[in-house]
């Protein structure tokens, strides 16, 4: 992995990253339409940066498919909260902590213990990101309040079980004229 690579922290709402890798591959092959899938928080990334990416900056992105993109970040943590699915919540935790320690930024892990994704995400992601807290962070790194903006056809694909993404984020989702969406059971 390229983490070593990392000038800053990475987190849910670096779009700018991606965007410049699709910049790239514009820029490579100038003829060519650009194709871009992206899956879960990949997904939600990929959906913020074509939202916040005009015709006349990359005229040849034609189209964006997201699967089981988290597209409401606070809505999707604090359904990873609930009992039943308290084990993936601290699966992911217990990851990031360990991806903290080893990234060539140093920044501080607290010494207890972090007992959740959203008070990792208080504590650490937001600080160091430079936003004021958590709910700060998943405002601004959410896709949904974007997708009207969205210049290309895109495509959202979820499932209506999957055990990351609360499906009723996805209530409003065909309201937008350029999004269509298949929700599976």
């Amino acid at each position: 992995m390229g983490r070593h690579l990392s000038k800053e922290i990475c987190h849910a709402g670096r779009s700018e990253d991606l965007f410049e890798i699709v910049k790239y591959f514009h820029k490579r092959y100038p003829h060519s339409r650009i194709h871009c899938i992206g899956f879960s928080l990949g997904g939600n990334l990929l959906l913020k940066m074509a939202s916040l990416t005009s015709a006349s900056q990359i005229d040849q992105l034609s189209s964006v498919v997201a699967v089981s993109p988290p597209i409401d970040l606070k809505s999707c943590v604090t359904y990873l909260g609930a009992a039943s699915r308290r084990w993936l919540d601290y699966y992911f935790v217990k990851t990031l902590v360990k991806l903290s320690k080893e990234h060539p930024i140093p920044y501080k892990i607290p010494s207890k213990n972090i007992g959740s994704l959203y008070e990792f995400d208080n504590l650490i992601t937001a600080k160091v990101a430079g936003f004021r807290d958590a709910d700060e962070y998943y405002e601004f790194s959410s896709s949904t309040g974007d997708l009207d903006k969205l210049a290309c056809p895109t495509l959202i694909l979820s499932a209506q079980d999957d055990p990351c993404v609360d499906f009723s984020i996805f209530e409003n989702i065909d309201a937008h004229s350029m999004v269509s969406f298949i929700g599976t059971e």
